[in-house]
């Protein structure tokens, strides 16, 4: 799934990422493991093997030009809701006044999120995780 989206938000990206290295599998040359057991091929499976630093500089390329795109390095504090809803962080860069308003907001903290502690703070439960 997360192929399929990256090819709809970054058209030719599958093609620009095997240029560089990664690793194109195609159905049964793809193999899914559940639980340590192997399971029946896939047909229309398509997946990329790639390392995360080698997928994530090629994407911050690809979404840096973009005029609506804002990458910013600071270290968040805590979020900002309104209405019921998260629009924005908290953050230690006195150029934005310690605030940032955004559409969206990634986590990509790993397991040092703090998410938990800040949606905790605010009354809310713990987000799911997908790690």
């Amino acid at each position: 799934m997360g192929h399929r989206r990256l090819e709809r938000w970054c058209p030719g990206v599958t093609d620009e990422l095997v240029r560089d290295g990664a690793r194109l599998g195609e159905g049964e040359d793809v193999r899914f493991y559940v639980d340590g057991r192997l399971k029946a091929p896939v047909p229309e499976a398509r997946t990329l093997g790639a390392t995360r630093p080698f997928l994530e500089v090629r994407m911050r390329r690809r979404v840096e030009p973009l005029g609506n795109v804002r990458f910013v390095r600071a270290e968040a504090t805590d979020l900002v809701l309104r209405g019921g809803r998260v629009t924005g962080v908290v953050m230690d860069d006195p150029a934005d006044d310690g605030l940032l308003d955004a559409d969206l907001l990634v986590d990509a903290t790993g397991r040092s999120s703090r998410l938990g502690e800040w949606l905790g703070r605010h009354g809310w439960g713990e987000a799911p995780s997908t790690g």
